[in-house]
């Protein structure tokens, strides 16, 4: 056993059991990567105040958590506007940045016992294809059992065959919500405002949380389906 892995609480087991018999297979799990599985807005907020020399105790104040879904709106905006996000964001991406990210506290263990437990899991991000060389080191160096890489944009609701999503992005939430797709929202202060909606459910972090949030829509989208 994995030290300090986590074990899936019964209702899970129970939940991926029903599925199977209902399906004939185990459900398949699309994991977003920046911002859900990584901590790409601490990476940004590093690679910028490094960029920039800003001292450590500094950038938190002049690169603060986000409360838009967006780098260049609102009084505390990171960049003057889009253009300028993406000419500092594009070089970050051609330069490594996705290989120095950290990823959030217990995902590992989580998506391991989510494995044990039955899932198959997938790793579905927004990045361009161009950088899957990138993703996939990370994915490896991290040991993160997501084998398989989709980069899908933002139109993650028109894939196929993926069964639940945990996703923090607003548009790609409501995209999904609105096709009739099941979705974990991993809480970002940015998010919050997504209504609640019978086939999402939110998740306050990864470890027992995200267990929590799998196992009810799971077992929803079983009683729907």
């Amino acid at each position: 056993m994995i030290p300090n892995a986590l074990v899936a609480p019964a209702d899970l087991t129970a939940a991926l059991d029903r599925f199977r018999a209902a399906h004939g297979r185990a459900p398949r799990l699309g994991v977003d990567l920046d911002a859900t599985t990584a901590d790409t807005v601490g990476g940004l907020r590093t690679w910028m105040g490094e960029k920039l020399s800003i001292p450590l105790a500094e950038r938190s104040t002049r690169f603060p958590d986000l409360d838009q879904y967006a780098m260049w709106i609102g009084d505390d905006a990171w960049f003057v506007d889009m253009p300028d996000f993406l000419s500092h964001f594009g070089h970050a991406e051609r330069h490594g940045f996705y290989l120095g990210l950290a990823v959030f506290d217990e995902a590992l263990v989580t998506l391991l016992a989510l494995e044990a437990a039955g899932c198959e899991l997938v790793a579905v991000t927004a990045r361009s294809d161009e950088f899957n060389s990138d993703t996939r080191e990370w994915i490896a160096s991290n040991g993160l059992p997501l084998a398989t890489v989709v980069h899908s944009g933002f139109d993650k609701h028109a894939l196929e065959g993926i069964d639940l999503f945990v996703d923090d992005a607003p548009p790609v939430v409501t995209g999904l919500l609105k096709a009739g797709r099941s979705v974990v929202v991993f809480d970002q202060s940015y998010n919050r405002a997504i209504p609640e909606h019978d086939r999402g459910t939110r998740a306050t972090g990864w470890g027992a949380p995200m267990l929590a949030a799998v196992t009810r829509l799971l077992t929803a989208q079983a009683a729907v389906d």
